[in-house]
């Protein structure tokens, strides 16, 4: 009896702090007359209902593709560097890729603004993430992805199974739509096929709005609004607008 007692009171601390427990508790006795013996009864079964049905909730969460999209200048790279950071100093093993069309830096490099960079796999048409995901030697805790516009429809149900076969996080991270306002292919199935979409905010490079749209530049600063849809370029060739400030820009 006390080990009954003492694992019933070890599964109440697991989730305490779950809304679940309380929830479930206020329903099963709300307008219940019960017996202390019944109170009791009631309560260990709803304690170990609440306590399978938050573990069932945690393992159905735990591995979902997310797509984390902003404008130019947003701090998606730094991003990716610091959850990786913050994965590695738990001992636990993360995989980085990013586009292999992306050289700013260099081929195969994740590289933020301030002059943090890191090494990563290179993504290119014929590359197939969950082969290299599926065959890595350690058992990898997340995979994060830079430059997710610039994947094909194909990258993105790569990295569907690898989180739907392999339960694993996958975390995309890139621009949504293009100068033209236009979204780009791998931008566009992330919309689709991603659990989770979340917009990583920056203010307007001309005002006080928040961006959401990039604004092409050529060698005199001048607007362009026509050309091709993948022109590699920092902040000499786009700026983080809002909708106002792209279509009319003070320069």
């Amino acid at each position: 009896m006390s080990s009954s007692v003492t694992n019933v009171t070890h599964s109440t601390q697991v989730v305490k702090n779950s809304r679940l427990l309380t929830d479930v508790l206020i329903v099963s006795t709300k307008n219940t007359v019960l017996t202390n013996n019944d109170q009791n009864a009631c309560q260990t079964s709803i304690v170990w209902q609440a306590f399978y049905l938050y573990n069932m909730k945690e393992q159905s969460s735990m591995a979902q593709l997310f797509f984390k999209h902003g404008a130019m200048n947003s701090g998606k790279s730094i991003e990716i560097l610091k959850v990786a950071h913050n994965y590695e100093e738990q001992k636990k093993p993360v995989l980085i890729f990013t586009s292999g069309i992306d050289t700013r830096d260099e081929v195969g490099v994740v590289s933020s603004r301030i002059g943090l960079r890191r090494e990563a796999i290179p993504v290119f048409s014929e590359t197939n993430l969950y082969e290299i995901v599926k065959q890595h030697p350690e058992k990898l805790y997340c995979v994060l992805v830079d430059e997710v516009q610039f994947l094909s429809k194909a990258h993105v149900l790569q990295l569907t199974r690898i989180v739907d076969e392999l339960n694993i996080p996958v975390m995309g991270f890139g621009l949504k739509n293009d100068f033209q306002n236009e979204l780009f292919e791998g931008s566009r199935y992330m919309l689709i096929y991603a659990d989770k979409i979340e917009e990583m905010k920056t203010i307007c490079w001309f005002c006080h709005k928040k961006a959401t749209m990039n604004l092409r530049v050529d060698d005199n600063n001048k607007p362009i609004y026509t050309g091709d849809q993948i022109q590699i370029g920092g902040n000499d060739t786009y700026y983080p607008v809002c909708r106002k400030c792209h279509s009319n820009p003070p320069l």
